[in-house]
């Protein structure tokens, strides 16, 4: 895997443009600038299960650069953004119309994580289809047909948007990798 020389501000500058992208979506304030980190899986992991964060929005990076993405939260935290996302008061369960507002949600942190490491790379960059899990740890480990079963690099940025409600702990992760992109186009023309 071709790992970005400045992978700490390319990762800065993509957890920065979701944060903002999810302010402006819940009429707050700009974020300021995050800083993201490197973390192992494990160490990911624990803290995940510590903040009770295990589950998100995922999805893929496709076009000049790739890899995973995600922005995970704690259930309390998916129940507020639900209310003030769907706008009628607290989801009971997990229906479609909440299931479809929160990968709405996620699909416009990517595009905007996607744009600013697009600008950062000077080519395109976009997501794949967001998804929903509970696995993070899953969703994040190593392919088994990778050789070497190497550990790549997670970068992590815990933000809380502003909005008028107060802040929403939400942590945005991207996990550098390669494109498949040609074969997703290639697909798409077929």
């Amino acid at each position: 895997m071709a790992e970005p020389r400045h992978g700490p501000a390319l990762a800065s500058a993509a957890a920065t443009a979701a944060a903002d992208a999810l302010a402006r979506l819940f009429d707050g304030p700009g974020s300021e600038s995050l800083e993201c980190r490197q973390i192992e899986l494990a160490q990911l992991t624990a803290e995940a299960l510590h903040n009770g964060q295990t589950a998100g929005v995922f999805a893929e990076f496709e076009g000049v650069i790739g890899g995973r993405v995600a922005v995970t939260f704690a259930p309390e935290v998916a129940h507020e953004l639900l209310v003030r996302l769907v706008g009628d008061g607290p989801a009971a369960k997990l229906d479609e119309r909440a299931r479809s507002a929160l990968l709405e949600m996620g699909n416009i942190a990517f595009s905007a994580a996607a744009g600013a490491l697009g600008d950062g790379l000077g080519g395109i960059v976009f997501p794949t289809v967001p998804r929903l899990s509970g696995e993070l740890g899953q969703e994040f480990s190593v392919p088994q047909g990778d050789p070497g079963r190497r550990v790549r690099t997670i970068w992590s940025a815990r933000t809380e948007p502003l909005d008028r409600g107060g802040r929403l702990a939400l942590t945005f992760l991207w996990q550098p990798g390669t494109s498949s992109r040609r074969t997703i186009l290639e697909r798409s023309l077929s």
